[in-house]
């Protein structure tokens, strides 16, 4: 079967990619540390390097899963 179109996405441009790289590195600066301190910050951060890496997403999900999962006792 045929991937639908509707759910892939464009590859990033580089003045896309060189734009996310740029602000990311603004927030490591701001809040200090890789990755900053700040827990908004850290969330902005995080995502936006997601956008660059969507398997860091993937990974981020499974984790919260999993907690999830023990949590509540689930197998």
């Amino acid at each position: 079967m045929a991937d639908s179109a509707i759910f892939r996405t464009a590859p990033l441009q580089a003045w896309q990619r060189d734009s996310i790289l740029a602000a990311a590195s603004f927030l490591r600066q701001q809040f200090g540390g890789n990755p900053p301190t700040d827990a908004a910050a850290k969330a902005v951060h995080d995502a936006m390097l997601e956008v660059l890496d969507p398997s860091r997403r993937a990974v981020r999900l499974q984790k919260e899963k999993s907690v999830a999962a023990a949590a509540t006792g689930a197998p």
